[in-house]
């Protein structure tokens, strides 16, 4: 009984381990684990560098993805001018004629002017209640209605041509009329900066162009738990990445786009771009991703792992476990994808040049094995205690008996 206990605990040993791998040396093979087979794959000094040119593939394609905004972006900052919407509020000025400055609000005529109050922008991007002294609202169809001319269509004209309409038609009642022409609210044309950002809101554009980075700022920057790796911009139900890095590490301000109306920000949260250390290593742990590559060794020796535990670890056994094409299957309404297995034999001292050039990817499982003699030595500890609550009271029955002999 005392033997099969002791037998049983080794399929109870505490730490991680795994027995149904059948570790090849140089070749491709399967093993039996998660319910089915699983390819296992040996890092070799060719699969790392293919690996780490498929890692910097993706990240081309993805600067070519906003090519056609990085096109676009060069013709907006050429023509650049800021144009009258639905909503905007107009200070109209006739120099010398007072009575035609007025407070007013309506589009329409009839209406007994009225103080105008405007949300607005604030300074540093904050929405606050800006009170226009004078001003003159332009509907929802794009119309604005002044004294002596009339109702005036005005959406989508700059100030030069809308200056130039109502000197015209004042013409007609004043001699030589001299007009200044402005805005005192911009409230027709928005973009949005949503997400991992410390204050998502709505950011008017204005007769200045709006750049990227600055719409960031004035949401208040990044969290720290912001995936600046996969930062996107949503235009006309296009979505282009934008490769934030490229600013803020390389100074490529080619990336600094001009937003225009309509234009989404997202920066997503990086929780899913951790990968794990499991099994023999100083300390168990996860670590978030850096928006650059990361390697293997990089992994290993990272502070938060402290490297291997070269008193347990079999060196022959390091592994990282990757699902391939990773996406939610809604059919079957969850996230489906191929299992890999990569193996290192980490036993030889040039092996780590392989696992500095291997990138991991997000979600990956870096696992060390232990060693045999390891793994005895934690059933030991785990049965030991058992036997000897079982041995305890059998020497103290052998002891009565030899009392009473």
């Amino acid at each position: 009984m005392l033997m099969s206990s002791f037998l049983g605990g080794c399929s109870m040993a505490a730490g991680l381990y795994i027995d149904k791998l059948d570790v090849p040396d140089r070749e491709e093979t399967t093993a039996e684990l998660l319910g089915g087979d699983i390819k296992i794959i040996p890092i070799t000094a060719a699969l790392t560098a293919r690996h780490k040119m498929e890692y910097e593939n993706r990240l081309q394609k993805k600067r070519l993805w906003a090519h056609q905004l990085f096109l676009d972006n060069q013709s907006a900052q050429e023509r650049f001018e800021y144009r009258i919407g639905n909503y905007d509020i107009l200070n109209i000025t006739v120099w010398g004629h007072p009575e035609l400055n007025v407070l007013a609000t309506s589009s329409r005529p009839g209406l007994a002017p009225q103080p105008v109050v405007a949300f607005g922008l604030g300074p540093g991007g904050d929405t606050d209640r800006v009170a226009v002294s004078t001003g003159h609202l332009v509907d929802n169809n794009g119309n604005l209605f002044f004294p002596q001319i009339g109702t005036v269509h005005v959406a989508g004209r700059t100030l030069p041509e809308i200056r130039s309409i109502f000197t015209k038609r004042l013409a007609k009642y004043i001699p030589n009329p001299q007009l200044d022409v402005g805005v005192a609210a911009y409230r027709s044309q928005r973009v949005y900066v949503l997400g991992e950002v410390k204050n998502p809101k709505a950011i008017a554009i204005t007769d200045v162009p709006l750049e990227l980075i600055e719409a960031v700022t004035l949401a208040g920057g990044f969290t720290k738990d912001a995936d600046t790796r996969n930062v996107f911009l949503t235009r006309d139900k296009q979505t282009y990445y934008i490769d934030i890095e490229a600013i803020y590490e390389k100074g490529d301000l080619t990336q600094n786009y001009i937003l225009k109306q309509g234009d989404v920000l997202q920066v997503p949260e990086n929780r899913l771009n951790r990968v794990y250390a499991l099994g023999e290593f100083n300390k168990n742990a996860s670590v978030l991703l850096p928006p650059r590559f990361f390697s293997m060794a990089e992994m290993i020796e990272h502070r938060d792992v402290e490297g291997l535990n070269l008193e347990s670890v079999d060196a022959g056994k390091i592994f990282i476990f990757r699902y391939k094409d990773f996406k939610y299957d809604s059919d079957a309404k969850t996230y489906q994808g191929t299992p890999e297995v990569y193996h290192l034999d980490a036993s030889s001292a040039e092996a780590m040049l392989l696992a500095a050039n291997f990138p991991l990817e997000p979600r990956d499982v870096l696992y060390a094995a232990p060693t045999g003699l390891t793994r005895w030595s934690r059933v030991v500890d785990q049965v030991l205690p058992t036997l000897q609550a079982l041995w305890y009271p059998a020497r103290t029955i052998r002891s009565w008996e030899n009392l009473d002999e």
